[in-house]
C-alpha cells in the first residue's frame, strides 16, 4: 500500500486518465474528489461489500420484474456547487 500525504487542492495522478484530488479535511473525515473517464468504474468500498453481502438482489430482480434504479441523492447544497454527479454502484444496478 502507497501512504501519501497531501494538502487541500493537491491531487493524485493514477495512470494517464484518474485524478483524485484532496477538497477538505474536517476533524476525521477527508473530502475527495475524483475525475475518472466514464468506462472507469468508481465505487466505495462498503457498497461493494453491501452488494457482495447480498447474492440474492440479481436473483429476485430478475424473477419480479424490473425495479427503479436508485440514483445519486444528494442534499440541495450541492446542486448549484461545482461538484460533479458521482457514478454509484447503483448506477444501471436494479435493487
Amino acid at each position: 500500500m502507497l501512504v501519501l500525504s497531501r494538502r487541500i487542492g493537491q491531487q493524485i495522478r493514477i495512470g494517464e486518465s484518474v485524478v483524485v484530488t484532496l477538497l477538505k479535511v474536517e476533524r476525521n473525515k477527508a473530502r475527495i474528489g475524483i475525475e475518472a473517464p466514464a468506462g472507469v468504474p468508481v465505487f466505495r468500498q462498503e457498497l461493494l461489500d453491501f452488494a457482495r453481502a447480498r447474492p440474492t438482489v440479481a436473483a429476485n430482480s430478475a424473477t419480479h420484474g424490473p425495479k427503479p434504479v436508485a440514483r445519486d441523492v444528494r442534499p440541495a447544497s450541492f446542486s448549484g456547487s461545482r461538484f460533479q454527479p458521482a457514478r454509484t454502484l447503483w448506477d444501471g444496478v436494479r435493487v
